[in-house]
């Protein structure tokens, strides 16, 4: 990849340090805190491995100044407030650094095709839509996508919420908006956890670490 494709796009994985009481709480209510932040190491883990592997430049986006996962590009403090507030300060950061577009990820969906962010990644260095987006079944994005400078204000959208795929769909409306599917879904419970583990051998060489430490750790669904 050429030097000024690299300036045009960049994923960026928001995910804190793992640490106990900070990742994967509802996890951790019914796995212990230790487990959970073993989970969500593998998560992060496997989601940047995909990153890298599109060799795209990588900026973790992170509570802390350090590169604890390996050579990204740059690393970003989030600022206090919610999700809403953090992401819209890191997108305009990520312009500030010369980018002309980027897609945001979370460790919350490690078994995310690598076929879908290279759509993502295609749809907006074609210049295709302002916006592109890949929704989650409980109503959220697993994956959400910018041409910079911002052309829709993103601060006060529904972050968090199961509003947010059906109001970023409405935005059709009014800006280049598009919905990359299939619909996925995110492991924040045992329950999604257990369906990871029923859908392992689709899978398996997406996200290894993930389902390695499931399997020692989450019980089976009866």
């Amino acid at each position: 990849m050429n030097e000024s494709m690299k300036q045009k796009i960049t994923i960026i994985l928001f995910a804190l340090k793992p640490a106990r009481g900070k990742v994967k709480t509802r996890l951790a209510k019914e796995l212990g805190a230790d487990v959970a932040v073993k989970i969500y190491k593998a998560m992060c883990e496997d989601i940047w491995n995909t990153i890298k592997s599109l060799n795209v430049p990588a900026i973790l986006a992170t509570d802390i100044n350090e590169a604890w996962l390996p050579e990204p590009e740059h690393v970003l403090v989030q600022p206090d407030g919610n999700f809403g507030c953090r992401l819209e300060s890191i997108i305009r950061q990520t312009a500030e650094l010369g980018y002309k577009s980027a897609i945001t990820l979370s460790p919350d969906t490690p078994h995310l095709a690598q076929s879908i962010i290279g759509r993502a990644i295609e749809i907006l260095n074609n210049g295709d839509a302002d916006v592109v987006a890949s929704p989650s079944d409980d109503g959220g994005l697993v994956l959400s996508g910018f041409k910079l400078p911002l052309s829709v204000e993103i601060q006060n959208l529904p972050f968090e919420t199961d509003l947010l795929a059906t109001v970023v769909s409405d935005l059709k409306n009014e800006f280049n908006v598009e919905i990359i599917e299939p619909v996925s879904f995110d492991i924040d419970t045992i329950e999604d956890a257990q369906r990871l583990l029923r859908e392992s051998e689709k899978f398996k060489d997406i996200c290894p670490n993930t389902i390695r430490i499931l399997e020692l750790n989450v019980p089976v669904q009866k």
